[in-house]
């Protein structure tokens, strides 16, 4: 059972001309939420993907904090998740750092969201409106980087919602 949301993905400009542009998929194996990054760099770890593993409450409390970016209502510009892991190297089997999710506003205000890993590159996902589409107000003058940043994410945070809901937490024999 793995639902990914394919639609739903996020991208980053290529490293180079000749590689792939890395993504950012949402998962939901066995009902449970997940963010696949997928770095493109052959020299990280796990063949370039990073994984964050997430409750049902820790993944709709990011959402909500998107939207709080988006919408103004954001009591900073930038959010941090710490998430651990067990480390199954140590004898002891201890729980250590895993990843860190940040999502924030950059200095133009365009929201983002990067997770970082030991060994993973640091690539930021910006949540823009895709170049195939013009986003004008009344008069004809373009929406603003920040402008186009807010209304995709807001977007993008309601129909993840709304199409996460049919996934989370449910598991099927």
């Amino acid at each position: 059972d793995y639902q990914t949301l394919d639609l739903f993905t996020l991208w980053a400009p290529a490293a180079t001309r000749d590689s792939k542009r890395p993504m950012w998929s949402f998962c939901f194996p066995r009902g449970n939420p997940r963010f696949y990054i997928y770095t493109r760099g052959d020299s990280a770890p796990r063949k370039g993907l990073l994984e964050i593993a997430m409750n049902p409450f820790v993944f709709y409390s990011i959402l909500q904090l998107l939207e709080n970016l988006a919408t103004g209502k954001a009591q900073q510009n930038k959010y941090l998740v710490e998430t651990d892991r067990v480390d199954y190297d140590a004898p002891d089997r201890r729980r250590i750092l895993g990843s860190v999710l940040e999502f924030g506003k950059d200095e133009e205000g365009v929201i983002y969201m990067m997770a970082t890993a030991d060994g993973y590159p640091r690539i930021p996902f910006k949540f823009d409106i895709s170049d195939w589409h013009r986003f004008r107000k009344g008069d004809g003058t373009p929406f603003s980087d920040k402008e186009a940043s807010c209304l995709q994410c807001q977007g993008f945070v309601a129909a993840l919602r709304e199409v996460a809901a049919r996934f989370v937490g449910v598991t099927r024999n």
